[in-house]
């Protein structure tokens, strides 16, 4: 059943993300995906729109450690520098500046 929700829910994102493809940029966005793959496919397909100075919000960074693992992976492999910075003890940020 996890496994059903989760293709329910990037099946969403991508054609949310298909249906905005003309649209931004944007000055923030905010992912809540909780698990591993929902935040690295949310990061794939939503980290192009906002602009330079724009804002990157993850929830759950701090508490979830799948959410972590992904934040760092796609961070890592695109050469994200940008310093993270914390919201409260679970949301970081980090300001997009390349």
């Amino acid at each position: 059943m996890q496994r059903a929700v989760g293709d329910l829910y990037l099946d969403l994102l991508v054609r949310c993300v298909s249906n905005l493809i003309y649209a931004g940029p944007f000055a923030l966005i905010r992912l809540d995906g909780d698990m591993y793959e929902s935040t690295y496919v949310a990061l794939e397909a939503l980290y192009p729109r906002p602009s330079l100075g724009g804002f990157i919000i993850i929830d759950d960074y701090g508490a979830i450690e799948a959410c972590r693992s992904a934040v760092t992976d796609f961070r890592a492999e695109l050469g994200i520098t940008d310093e993270m910075q914390q919201v409260d003890w679970t949301a970081r940020y980090w300001q997009k500046t390349h």
